[in-house]
């Protein structure tokens, strides 16, 4: 039954996401895959007796359709050399009045470079001129974006058109039993599927490739499209790692009105992570902080992690911590040792493909007791990509016992399960 859930999905290799033209003007901001100009552009098909289109200077911008794939849009400027009440603009359904200056008329419209679509000029009810736009080169350019960045898509079949394309991955099948589907949703200026719906996908399981027939609309042939790309075997839901480094340790103890404290500036310390995705943009983390020398300090926690205030495309978003700690504390051989749960809660940020650097990531955040009787602080930043980097810093104090830690570590993914 599961292999012919999976080949029926397969099959399905192609078919429009929207029944009508969507409108750029309502997309948010997406992240800028390639920098595009009017260089990269031209427009065809107008009558430059009648009109004059171009490019707004700084106006090309890429939009994020559904939260996968990008478009890229600029704004087009049509100066109209006639009195501008005679005439009407339309595009994508959407009818617009020139504006006035003199004897001349202007209209701005938001254009989508990918979309095969006209912008019509009416006078009354004929149409006196068309303005189209294509893309300069000869050579075949296909923008890739981040969502796609771990599953290695390639495009084969291409001759000079362009391709932009994204990924969003879907799981399938019980906890535990996990297997995953990758749907590319893919848009071209120059081929089609079937009719000139604009969004086409294509779902990929484990055969990691589809072949498609296209319709070239600028050489009005048939073009057949490979794609291929890779599609992870298992989805696991709990990942772990572990981290070490070189910390500091500083420790104070009171009894009977003497102070006593010990600075270890180079002590052992051991780091355990454990994060169980519940869903999209929810989980479960844990983790164990120990650092130990002459005194011991053992801090771990278990948190509900509930993401939010995603922006800059949903690569920067922030996520609660609520949950509990537990820590153990012994000064020394000869004191006392502190071993109770407490009840820090925290925040946390994550910067997905930092700094334009793909599958890096910058995170950190914080925790802070929220009781007058415990003073607590905990507070990192980590980078990296598959191993990664992280400065720490926790402070304790209750009573008359203190610690502080603070340093460098290096963490590594250790396995995943479920």
């Amino acid at each position: 039954m599961k292999n012919s859930l999976f080949l029926l999905l397969f099959l399905i290799y192609s078919s429009s996401l929207l029944a009508e033209d969507f409108d750029t003007t309502k997309l948010p901001n997406g992240r800028e895959v390639e920098a595009l100009s009017s260089r990269d552009f031209k427009f065809t098909n107008t009558d430059t007796e009648l009109l004059k289109p171009s490019f707004v200077n700084g106006s090309f911008e890429w939009k994020r359709l559904n939260g996968v794939v990008l478009v890229p849009t600029a704004r087009v400027e049509i100066k109209l050399k006639d009195s501008p009440q005679k005439y009407q603009l339309l595009y994508k359904g959407k009818s617009y009045s020139f504006q006035t200056n003199t004897k001349e008329g202007f209209a701005e419209v938001e254009f989508s470079l990918f979309e095969r679509h006209k912008i019509h000029i009416f006078k009354g009810e004929t149409e006196v001129a068309g303005i189209e736009v294509r893309r300069r080169s000869d050579k075949p350019k296909i923008y890739i974006d981040d969502t796609c960045s771990r599953f290695n898509i390639q495009f084969k079949g291409l001759v000079r058109e362009s391709i932009t394309a994204g990924c969003r991955k879907i799981v399938v099948g019980d906890f535990g039993d996990e297997t995953a589907l990758l749907e590319i949703q893919w848009l071209s200026p120059e081929l089609i599927i079937n009719s000139e719906k604009s969004i086409n996908r294509v779902i990929l399981n484990k055969y990691h490739q589809s072949q498609f027939d296209t319709y070239n609309l600028t050489t009005k042939k048939k073009q057949v499209i490979e794609l291929t790309g890779y599609v992870p075997k298992r989805v696991h839901r709990l990942s772990t790692a572990i981290g070490f480094g070189p910390y500091s340790l500083a420790t104070t103890f009171e009894e009977n009105g003497d102070s006593r404290s010990i600075n270890e500036p180079f002590a052992p310390a051991l780091f355990f992570y454990a994060n169980l995705k519940l869903s999209e943009g929810q989980s479960i983390r844990g983790f164990n902080a120990a650092v130990f020398k002459e005194s011991i300090f053992d801090n771990a926690g278990i948190y509900l992690g509930s993401d939010f205030g995603f922006t800059l495309d949903n690569r920067l978003y922030f996520t609660t911590l609520i949950g509990m700690q537990y820590l153990y504390f012994k000064y020394d051989i000869d004191s006392p040792e502190i071993s109770e749960p407490i009840f820090p809660q925290g925040l946390e940020f994550m910067y997905k493909h930092a700094f334009g650097m793909r599958n890096y990531i910058v995170s950190g955040g914080f925790f802070a007791s929220v009781s007058a009787e415990v003073e607590y602080q905990n507070a990192w930043i980590r980078w990296g990509r598959n191993y990664f980097w992280e400065l720490n810093y926790i402070g304790w104090g209750k009573d008359n016992f203190d610690a502080k830690m603070w340093g460098l570590s290096i963490g590594f993914p250790v396995a995943s399960f479920f």
